[in-house]
């Protein structure tokens, strides 16, 4: 753990990134090398909790939000939220200072990273409760219709994570979100797809969005997807379809289409 450590009293340093930005980005450059690959990341492979403070602090400061070091500290951050240990230790204050890199980020690759963060990082319920009480899902639901392929697929990430949980799936119901991920079932990029069926298949658990998942074409997005080569995305899309049809609506329209395509 001794680039994090670097990385710590690095960043604790009174304007570390005026005075020692040159050692703390060769300090955040080890540490992503160390822990690329999750199967064997020392930090990951290391179950006690790490000194998350430090980095999450830097989040809330507009210097750091302005900086070139920013994406690298936000994939510092991802590696970091693998860790259940240190996603019990974030603080309400930490998940608020990410909103921001999502609502006005420095650029698309600064919001990618930060939508891997909360990804991650809200795997643990308390998180969603607090990204999504303030403003988080509506900062990141726009991100989903980026031009930019690989924020699509982060976003919708996150926000699979965010609906696992029954608070998320209603914050994102009530802000339209159901529409925007139904509309990227039929996406052409494979992993806009996985992510868009794990989101609809979340959300398919609330009552309350099986007829907005109907409305917004959803059975003719995951219909085709049930023949996908792709064994995760065929059963995602089957699980999807089977909480829709407890809907009468939905029933029929299934049943209709099936009749419809016998022969």
């Amino acid at each position: 753990m001794h680039n994090l450590d670097t990385i710590n009293g690095l960043l604790r340093a009174p304007q570390a990134l005026e005075t020692r930005r040159d050692k703390l980005k060769e300090a955040i450059d080890n540490f992503l090398m160390a822990n690329l690959d999750p199967s064997n990341s020392p930090n990951l492979l290391h179950e006690a909790p790490d000194d998350i403070m430090p980095l999450f602090e830097v989040f809330g400061t507009e210097v750091f939000r302005r900086s070139d070091l920013l994406v690298p500290m936000l994939k510092v951050a991802k590696v970091l939220m693998r860790k259940q240990a240190n996603r019990a230790l974030i603080q309400d204050a930490h998940v608020l200072s990410l909103i921001p890199v999502l609502s006005s980020p420095k650029n698309v690759m600064a919001a990618r990273e930060a939508a891997n963060v909360v990804l991650n990082m809200c795997y643990d319920s308390q998180n969603v409760s607090t990204f999504v009480q303030n403003g988080g899902a509506r900062a990141l639901l726009p991100l989903t219709q980026s031009a930019d392929i690989h924020l699509q697929g982060s976003a919708l990430g996150a926000l699979q994570s965010v609906s696992y949980q029954k608070e998320g799936r209603s914050a994102l119901r009530d802000i339209g979100a159901v529409a925007a991920v139904c509309s990227l079932l039929a996406s052409e990029h494979h992993k806009v797809v996985a992510r868009a069926v794990g989101a609809v298949h979340n959300l398919s658990a609330d009552a309350q969005s099986l007829r907005l998942i109907r409305e917004a074409g959803g059975l003719g997005g995951l219909v085709p997807l049930l023949r996908s080569h792709e064994a995760e995305v065929c059963a995602l899309a089957a699980g999807a379809l089977q909480n829709l049809s407890r809907e009468q609506a939905s029933r029929a329209a299934l049943a209709a289409a099936a009749g419809g395509s016998g022969g």
